[in-house]
């Protein structure tokens, strides 16, 4: 478990401070902290929470996260949390508001010292810093990272249509397959992460309103718009490279098949000719004159080379 600890000493002035002091100094000297722990155990966690006294409701999602979005808008606390896109694969975020202090948790990938770097960045530049407003500039740096996981999944399909369309049989179907897969979380991301910051504009009537603590809100909200729009329309592109495999694959299998019917073809009547001087008959005159054998074996080669000519000339050989 790592934490990092703001305490909010004025517009854009963000003074990095220990865990103990942030708390002792948000009970005692009624200061605004911003506390970020990342992969909190399950014991650190309840005791802050019973500390902080926590509804019970709000304190079980945080000690047991569900794979789904949950906003809890309530008078004295704001709760939600939502899947993140981070370098190590997904991350779970969860935020929790009260009165002057801003708790947020991560699982799941290691995006501490990334979203203490924005903070600082952006606290910097901020008119007003609250814990509502680092709340906001966390939802657009996280909305931010999904945009940009959609914008190179973009790229890659690009590439990878690019691709189909000058030889489809540089493609295999576990890269298609994968993309898929991938398109596929991001998409169930970006749309878990907007229904949960939909869920949050419930709490425009309590004193934690995100909507008018910062504009960073309003980023977040198109942010998170914007990457479940575009990711909806990846899984035809998908589609369409498998659609074209497949084609491929069928017409490979196809010319094969024309291969081995013009060679059935070419073989029959040499395997009838076989058959026929195969028969034990008394009487076979061709069988005991010095001729027969070239003669017969002229007449295979004929008729061999007849046949491939003429389905070379019709292209039944591709």
């Amino acid at each position: 478990m790592t934490s990092t600890c703001f305490t909010i000493r004025g517009p854009g002035v963000l003074e990095p401070t220990s865990f103990p002091d942030a708390m002792d100094g948000w009970e005692r000297q009624g200061a605004s902290v911003w506390v970020h722990i990342d992969s909190p155990d399950h014991g650190t966690l309840r005791s802050l929470l019973d500390r902080l006294e926590i509804p019970t409701l709000v304190t079980r999602c945080l000690c047991d996260p569900g794979e789904n979005p949950r906003a809890i808008p309530l008078s004295a606390v704001l709760f939600f949390q939502m899947p993140t896109v981070a370098p190590e694969g997904q991350c779970h975020l969860a935020v929790l508001l009260k009165d002057r202090l801003a708790l947020v948790l991560t699982r799941g990938g290691t995006v501490t010292g990334e979203l203490s770097e924005r903070l600082v960045a952006e606290a910097e530049a901020a008119f007003e810093t609250t814990p509502e407003s680092l709340v906001c500039v966390v939802l657009n740096h996280i909305t931010s990272t999904t945009v940009d996981a959609v914008e190179a999944l973009r790229s890659s399909l690009d590439a990878m249509m690019t691709q189909a369309t000058r030889d489809v049989s540089e493609l295999t179907l576990e890269e298609i397959t994968a993309k898929g897969q991938q398109v596929r979380e991001i998409e169930a991301i970006s749309s878990l992460q907007h229904e949960s910051i939909r869920s949050v504009a419930a709490a425009d009537g309590t004193p934690f309103a995100l909507r008018s603590a910062s504009p960073f809100y309003g980023v977040a909200v198109g942010n998170v718009r914007h990457a479940s729009d575009t990711v909806q329309r990846f899984e035809s592109r998908v589609g369409d490279l498998r659609l074209e495999y497949h084609a491929h694959v069928s017409e490979q299998s196809s010319r094969r098949l024309n291969a081995l019917t013009v060679l059935s073809a070419v073989f029959l009547p040499l395997t009838l000719i076989s058959g026929i001087y195969g028969m034990n008959f008394d009487v076979m005159p061709e069988l005991h004159v010095s001729w027969g054998y070239p003669v017969v074996i002229g007449a295979m080669a004929v008729i061999a080379t007849a046949l491939v000519t003429y389905f070379w000339r019709r292209g039944w050989f591709g």
